[in-house]
């Protein structure tokens, strides 16, 4: 495969830029050279919705594409040809992705913008228009390979460094107050327990990662209350990291999350690592979120284990090969219908010039 040319459209979110270079792997792996584009729309409180009347009403004429270079602070370069593809998520993005014209993805809602400014519209449920193409898992950074790769670089870093090995590894990824789920002190000695339990039950240790969700109070007592025993390494959001997410996920067997975090689900599943989510006292997410997790039910086995509950002998994951096998399918799928969308989009672009 020839060198293929990526616009990534940066909002300065980095879960948005992580999604599209997500997409920009799949379906062009290390043939794809990135250009990553930070802009910021201009006043968006009025900046919004005059392009979105503009676009709705009169798409993507010369004069609106020259208001809308107008109205963000870095525009895509006159250097783009046709056959360069751009890419983006996160709303304030999609006006400046609409002015490409051509082979331009977009991740995510649209938020009632007309879909047909765009050759492939992703999202996580179905729409209405024509370039919408339904995704069965978020987009991420992590595949099978990747976090392969990844986690046995984790491994021999460990051994490196005289870690005990440790034939039985998981990982629990930890967030925090977020998409209706809250996190009170009980929760958190809940997730300490039940975390212990499995670790004794399994004969396993565990990699934590923490992030900038996750309270001071919930970090605390995850260090005090677990020890080397259960943990084989962890990093704690705001102290120096010793791994990486990706490393981590790669190296374990199953990867255990807070259910608060649909991006930190997705990278598990997309690594192809059989998946739990912990549901904490109070959650109360809206129905989008809801219907996500069960999909993630009905095509992963994704199970969701309230943090309180003692029992574990129903907690059954599916096998690391079977959940494999369907994620490769599913993101094979997956890249074959955008290519093919994007194939459609430059012929009918030719045929008209």
């Amino acid at each position: 495969m020839s060198v293929q040319r990526v616009w990534i459209l940066s909002d300065g979110i980095s879960g948005h830029v992580n999604q599209a270079i997500g997409i920009t792997h799949l379906l062009y792996g290390d043939a794809a050279q990135i250009h990553k584009i930070n802009t910021q729309l201009r006043a968006p409180f009025l900046s919004r919705p005059l392009l979105h009347l503009l676009y709705n009403y009169l798409g993507p004429k010369r004069w609106v594409r020259s208001i809308t270079s107008i109205l963000y602070s870095e525009n895509i370069p006159a250097s783009r040809t046709s056959s360069d593809v751009v890419i983006s998520a996160g709303g304030n993005t999609r006006f400046l992705n609409a002015a490409a014209g051509d082979r331009n993805i977009f991740i995510g809602s649209l938020r009632e913008l007309d879909g047909g400014l765009f050759d492939v519209s992703l999202t996580m449920e179905r729409t209405n228009f024509s370039s919408n193409i339904v995704m069965a898992l978020p987009p991420s950074r992590l595949s099978p390979a990747s976090a392969d790769a990844a986690g046995e670089k984790c491994l021999q870093r460990m051994k490196h460094w005289g870690q005990p090995e440790h034939s039985r590894l998981w990982t629990l990824l930890v967030g925090g107050d977020g998409a209706g789920f809250r996190y009170c002190e009980k929760d958190w000695y809940n997730l300490a327990s039940l975390i212990k339990q499995l670790a004794h039950q399994h004969n396993i240790r565990w990699f934590i990662t923490t992030s900038r969700r996750t309270s001071a109070f919930g970090q605390q007592h995850l260090k005090k209350a677990l020890s080397d025993r259960e943990v084989a390494e962890a990093s704690w959001n705001g102290e120096p990291q010793k791994g990486t997410l990706i490393e981590y996920v790669g190296a374990s067997e199953r990867v255990f999350c807070t259910a608060d975090s649909m991006s930190m689900l997705g990278d598990s599943l997309n690594a192809g690592k059989p998946t739990c989510a912990l549901v904490p006292l109070e959650a109360t997410p809206n129905q989008r979120y809801e219907d996500a997790l069960d999909n993630f039910r009905d095509r992963y086995a994704l199970q969701c284990w309230p943090m309180d509950r003692r029992d574990t002998s129903n907690l059954e994951l599916p096998t690391s090969k079977d959940l494999r096998a369907r994620i490769l399918r599913d993101r094979d799928a997956l890249k074959k219908r955008i290519l093919a969308a994007l194939s459609d989009s430059e012929g009918a672009h030719s045929t008209k010039q």
